[in-house]
């Protein structure tokens, strides 16, 4: 459990670290808002949950945001 446990979390770092350099800081940032989608995906797929209607709007919202932050032609002012 220890092993796995540290596993999980270096190679957590490192894919980090790696979106980071690769991506740069917004993409990692916005994998952030993307940790309760995939955590809801897994509970639905692995876990048996039930789809509830927040559920399916809390997606679309967090998936509608991150759209908007990469929508192609979106102008950046530093």
């Amino acid at each position: 459990l220890g092993y796995a446990s540290l596993v999980g979390a270096l190679g957590g770092q490192f894919l980090a670290f790696y979106i980071t350099r690769r991506f740069g800081a917004t993409a990692f940032s916005l994998t952030s808002y993307l940790i309760p989608v995939v955590a809801t995906v897994f509970g639905v797929l692995i876990l048996g949950e039930i789809v509830t209607w927040g559920m399916v709007v809390g997606v679309v919202l967090i998936g509608s945001g991150v759209y908007l932050i990469n929508r192609p032609g979106r102008v950046v002012y530093a």
